[in-house]
């Protein structure tokens, strides 16, 4: 889940997706559709920008 928010409108919401690691020759991505349980503005909507505020990974209880 990525906290991104509207460059345009800067209202926040919680999407679904990713961000990769940085690599040698070129910077990490931001992957998204922008799912979010919440409506989307009309600026994301119409495909405008938007920066990336937050990652949440998932936990698992189990895990060492």
């Amino acid at each position: 889940m990525l906290l991104i928010k509207c460059d345009t409108c800067e209202r926040t919401f919680w999407v679904d997706g990713h961000t990769t690691p940085d690599g040698w020759m070129e910077p990490g991505e931001v992957v998204t559709d922008l799912d979010s349980a919440d409506e989307l503005c009309n600026c994301l909507s119409e495909g405008g920008s938007f920066s990336v505020i937050e990652e949440e990974h998932p936990t698992f209880g189990d895990e060492c």
